[in-house]
């Protein structure tokens, strides 16, 4: 079933993209992007400690230039220019000789991302994209109400932009479609993004605790109440998935 859903969606994204009788026209659009999605950062030490130390569902989003060409055929390409934020919560239910209660903590990344992207489709219809972003962290923060043990190593809280790196690369694909609004030069586009950090940002854990290799190593007082090790040293990668829309304004090139 799920083949044949596929196959579906492929068939009706190349009709879309692809009409008969279509005449290819050189232009470049130039608009501006809207993106909402699902944020991740992942490090296997902190999915290594579920229960205590639990990803939570949470969103980021985005806004910026773009600017793509399309040369009279099916393949284009074109580069972003915008703010992200890459977010991160975590919850935990504690019970140990420590009394901890219950947590929620967040990371919050802003970034500075330039998508660079290649296209197959069109200005107007279908599209498959796929490309490689560059981001720049500007800024990092963490809020949490946990109330940590006096006898804890050192934790982080607030801005703590210096424990992330300060760039990472992110290779992505997506689809969608660009919809006429106006005399076929002013055009709607909606679609989807996924993307993975291949970079380490390394960063804090939900605890607030440094992820550095260095620091890694330290044997925690949280940590060691519920058993948990992070003897071995995890990368951190971004991850991110979700909706783009934008209104793009299409200039024939003659």
């Amino acid at each position: 079933m799920k083949k044949i859903l596929g196959i579906f969606a492929f068939v009706a994204f190349a009709l879309n993209a692809f009409p008969q009788g279509k005449t290819w026209t050189r232009v470049i659009d130039i608009g501006v992007i809207g993106q909402f999605r699902s944020t991740w950062l992942i490090n296997k030490n902190i999915s290594d400690a579920a229960g205590h130390e639990d990803y939570a569902a949470t969103f980021g989003g985005g806004a910026g230039l773009r600017i793509q060409y399309f040369g009279g055929g099916p393949l284009g390409g074109g580069i972003e220019l915008g703010y992200g934020t890459i977010n991160q919560k975590y919850k935990g239910v504690n019970t140990s000789s420590y009394n901890i209660p219950d947590y929620e903590s967040t990371n919050h990344l802003k970034c500075f991302d330039i998508p660079v992207f290649l296209k197959l489709g069109s200005s107007e219809g279908g599209y498959f994209e796929a490309g490689c972003q560059f981001s720049f962290i500007t800024g990092a923060t963490n809020e949490t109400n946990l109330n940590h043990p006096p006898d804890t190593d050192p934790y982080y809280t607030g801005d703590v932009s210096d424990k992330f790196k300060s760039k990472f690369i992110a290779p992505f694909i997506g689809f969608g479609g660009s919809f006429n609004l106006i005399q076929e030069q002013v055009l709607l586009t909606v679609g989807l993004r996924f993307a993975y950090g291949v970079s380490d940002v390394v960063g804090i854990d939900g605890w607030g605790q440094d992820l550095t290799e260095g620091s890694a190593t330290y044997t925690s007082v949280i940590r060691k109440a519920y058993k948990i090790s992070y003897d071995n040293y995890q990368p951190t990668h971004p991850l991110y998935g979700g909706l783009m829309l934008g209104i793009i304004y299409s200039i024939p090139v003659s």
